[in-house]
């Protein structure tokens, strides 16, 4: 798990001196320009299937897959094409043994800056390929702010419940999705939808690159 409390001038000021904080988040959207500065945590406890269900607790997903990468493009910006951001990628499915038409649905890292968002739009093309047009996809940072480095536990989480309920999240604010952003974004409402395997994805500065696969258990 992790926890984040950065609601501080000193960082504010950093990254509106970069030009990514905004005052509305519309990750995917035409007129995004950036991104709010959100605080949370998000804590998930990991066991062997026979010890939890020996304490008879309730199981929310089983762990398939996780892949770490870098890209090494610029301090703090991705390489535009999603190179790096599609190896980590097709890493985890190929470890998790699925076909990029098994993911039901994927909690993209999708900061609402300009750059992020298209990169990470060309990485998901590039993994899924056809089934890009149809994997749901959003990003909850639209709602919950950027949560730095709460963000991974926070949003892995999120696609646990979206396997315990049936559902996946919208991205909050998203009114006209970018031409250049063209994958299935959940928008509007949450999608009432069976969710097998979700997909969180998570990236930061220096180029860290992240992905986890989480699965229902049969």
């Amino acid at each position: 798990g992790s926890a984040e409390s950065c609601l501080h001038p000193l960082y504010l000021a950093g990254f509106r001196r970069m030009g990514v904080l905004s005052i509305f988040p519309r990750p995917f959207d035409f007129r995004r320009d950036g991104f709010v500065i959100g605080e949370g945590a998000g804590i998930l406890v990991l066991e062997r299937e026979s010890d939890a269900r020996a304490r008879n607790v309730r199981i929310y997903a089983e762990l398939a897959a996780c892949s770490l990468g870098a890209d090494t493009a610029h301090p703090v910006s991705f390489d535009p094409d999603g190179a790096a951001i599609s190896r980590v990628l097709d890493r985890a499915l190929n470890s998790a043994e699925l076909n990029p038409d098994d993911v039901d649905y994927i909690n993209a890292h999708g900061t609402g800056t300009h750059l992020n968002d298209i990169a990470e739009t060309r990485a998901l093309k590039k993994t899924l390929r056809a089934a890009a047009l149809s994997v749901p996809v959003s990003s909850t940072k639209g709602s919950t702010g950027h949560l730095l480095g709460a963000s991974a536990s926070v949003e892995a989480a999120l696609c646990c419940l979206s396997i315990r309920d049936g559902n996946v999240p919208p991205t909050a604010n998203l009114n006209e999705p970018d031409p250049q952003c063209n994958l299935n974004l959940v928008r509007g409402n949450a999608q009432n939808i069976a969710v097998r395997t979700s997909v969180s994805l998570s990236y930061g500065f220096g180029g860290a690159v992240g992905a986890v696969v989480l699965r229902k258990l049969s």
